[in-house]
């Protein structure tokens, strides 16, 4: 199927993160916002996401989703919010 995508988009950052916490922020904080924006870009003329592609339905619709306290904790695995 991945043969049939007409463009496939791969986000690439220069260089490697640090490891603590500010610099990653920071390397990261410039590229997700960027894919974000452009996935939303995307969406919003018909397109699929990553990789690039027209949609097989005419409409897009929220995804169903667990409750956020089955997949949420606070302070520690297990501690419910």
């Amino acid at each position: 199927m991945i043969d049939r995508v007409p463009v496939y988009v791969i986000p690439c950052l220069t260089g490697r993160p640090s490891g603590d916490n500010a610099t990653d922020a920071a390397f990261y904080g410039g590229i997700f916002p960027a894919v974000w924006n452009f996935q939303l870009a995307l969406r919003s003329r018909g397109l699929g996401l990553l990789p690039v592609a027209y949609t097989t339905v005419p409409d897009f619709k929220p995804a169903s989703r667990v409750p956020l306290s089955d997949v949420a904790y606070l302070d520690g695995w297990g501690n419910a919010l």
